[in-house]
């Protein structure tokens, strides 16, 4: 038996598989649509946040549908002549939504009611779809949604992928990056006015309310910025360090090729510091400036859960302040309503 022995450095085919998790409107299919030459595998009804990305995307509707797109994708010929143009990113958008197509198309199947024996059933097919999609030379990027559960007793709150059965916690651990898409808002003045800006980030460190949030490159940052324009550029370049990515036609075949700015921004240039001295030389005038005093970097802000924003909040029966995951868990399940504990409680009984 011939051993092929390679170097942990290797990497014949550089791509990412990401699992990217957040509540409807978070923006995942638009972060998604940030990736290089994307080919979208509709699972809902319309892609209306990338109407002006001018994406391809095939809308799907049982699991015959998906397994046809599959082996399109397999077969650089039948990619050149169904969708015309290059595929470097596959986005299935939304996960949540292919499993309960699955979940259809087995009831259609059977001619029966989705048995308890047919969830092994649904997880060796969801397991088996992913194997196939990751095998592809391409990036992977599965978009889901989030739901939230609560202790009963505690009531803590906490975030998971909106899946069902084997798959919930399986899926996490098949891709090469699990994230969840997050935002803060904060109220900034304007031409006079108070408006709301948003920013959105991309959390990759597991917490107590993500557990399944993971990197297995290990250099991403804890948090990466969104805002939808290099977003997976910034990812891939973290995550394998400038490596060229995949591409799946030959120059000669791709159709419409769509130009994206690589050019890295212009590192800061640091002066020399010259031995025994107490900081660096001015480039400008050679002369060594006093030594100031070292600051910390500002850590950048950490959050528990996609709905920050209610620092500050209060019961609206009785006024009373509201701790802040207190007041996540209260608008979750009353429909934007905070209650204190008591009056949660009270809520809760009806």
């Amino acid at each position: 038996m011939a051993l092929k022995v390679q170097t942990s450095g290797h990497v014949e085919v550089p791509t990412i598989s990401m699992l990217v998790c957040g509540p409807g409107g978070a923006g995942k299919t638009r972060f998604a649509a940030t990736a290089p030459h994307p080919f979208f595998i509709s699972a809902e009804a319309g892609l209306l946040s990338v109407r002006d990305k001018d994406v391809p995307f095939v809308e799907v509707s049982n699991r015959e549908d998906i397994l046809g797109v599959l082996t399109v994708l397999q077969s650089p010929s039948l990619i050149k002549k169904h969708i015309g143009r290059p595929v470097e990113t596959v986005v299935v958008d939304t996960f949540d939504e292919v499993l309960k197509l699955y979940k259809r198309s087995r009831v259609e199947e059977t001619k029966k009611g989705f048995a308890i024996q047919d969830w092994d059933w649904l997880s060796e097919q969801l397991q088996g779809l992913v194997r196939g999609l990751r095998a592809l030379p391409m990036h992977l990027i599965l978009t889901c949604h989030l739901k939230d559960e609560t202790d009963g007793e505690s009531g803590e709150l906490w975030f998971e992928p909106a899946l069902q059965g084997q798959i919930k916690p399986w899926i996490p651990t098949a891709v090469d990056i699990a994230v969840a898409i997050t935002s803060t808002t904060k109220l900034v003045a304007q031409d006079g006015e108070k408006v709301a800006q948003v920013s959105r980030f991309l959390q990759t460190y597991p917490d107590r309310h993500h557990r399944w949030i993971k990197d297995r490159f290990g250099g991403l940052p804890p948090q990466v910025p969104v805002d939808f324009t290099n977003d997976f550029q910034r990812i891939f370049e973290a995550a394998y360090g400038g490596m060229e990515p995949p591409t799946t036609l030959d120059p000669s075949e791709q159709a419409d090729p769509v130009e994206v700015d690589s050019t890295p921004a212009p590192a800061d240039v640091e002066a020399p510091v010259p031995e025994g001295s107490t900081g660096p030389v001015d480039i400008t005038t050679g002369e060594i400036p006093p030594k100031e005093e070292e600051q910390e970097e500002e850590e950048l802000p950490r959050a528990d859960s996609p709905l920050r924003g209610t620092e500050g909040a209060v019961c609206e029966t009785c006024g009373k302040d509201v701790p802040p995951n207190r007041a996540d868990l209260s608008k979750l399940k009353f429909k934007g309503t905070i209650y204190c504990e008591d009056h949660y409680k009270e809520a809760l009984r009806g």
